[in-house]
């Protein structure tokens, strides 16, 4: 369903987008709006939509799954929640949001992989708390993310991939949330990171 006013567009989610590219390049949609009855939607949905800058779900939202690239390259989006519904995020579903200031993952989440080049290139992005159920947080995650200041990796974290914090100049604060870290850490995760 789609609202107008004066050229803007707000686009209602009712149901399940199963179309892979829906709506791709849509410069009109600079809202969102996806119900709590939508279970998927479909890899790259909404990928180089330019204008779109709020994407809100419904409170008791049954969306279990944010496909790839599903946000891809959409510049001015600011920011996002994501409910506690989603158990998985697919590989760069948010990569090249170069608007995008805040990430926040709603109480009692279960996502447990931060996928790879998922905030990717979101050079604006300085806000974000990682679930405690994180145990993977994949390569080139958060690559890019210029003037990101500060991450708390969760106790729960075993793995963090190859340039997962490549290039992230501002990064000046890690904090390890388990008392005794075992992480297995790829090549390069925190190349030009400052003081690692």
């Amino acid at each position: 369903m789609l609202k107008s006013d004066a050229y803007k567009f707000k686009l209602i989610v009712n149901g399940n987008i199963t179309k892979k590219s829906a709506f791709e390049q849509n410069k009109g949609i600079v809202e969102i709006e996806i119900l709590k009855n939508v279970t998927s939607i479909s890899q790259y949905a909404f990928q180089y939509c330019q204008n779109l800058k709020k994407v809100s779900f419904e409170e008791g939202s049954k969306l279990k799954r944010i496909d790839n690239g599903i946000f891809y390259q959409c510049d001015k989006l600011e920011e996002i929640v994501i409910p506690e519904s989603v158990t998985s995020i697919e590989n760069s579903a948010f990569m090249g949001c170069k608007g995008l200031s805040k990430v926040t993952f709603e109480e009692n989440s279960k996502l447990t992989i931060i996928s790879d080049s998922l905030f990717y290139d979101c050079v604006k992005l300085t806000g974000i708390v990682l679930p405690a159920t994180i145990t993977t947080i994949e390569q080139g995650a958060f690559g890019l993310c210029y003037i990101l200041p500060s991450i708390k990796i969760p106790a729960a974290v075993t793995s963090i991939g190859e340039e997962a914090f490549a290039y992230c100049y501002k990064l000046t604060d890690i904090e390890y949330l388990a008392e005794n870290p075992n992480i297995n850490i790829g090549k390069d995760a925190f190349k030009k990171v400052p003081n690692q």
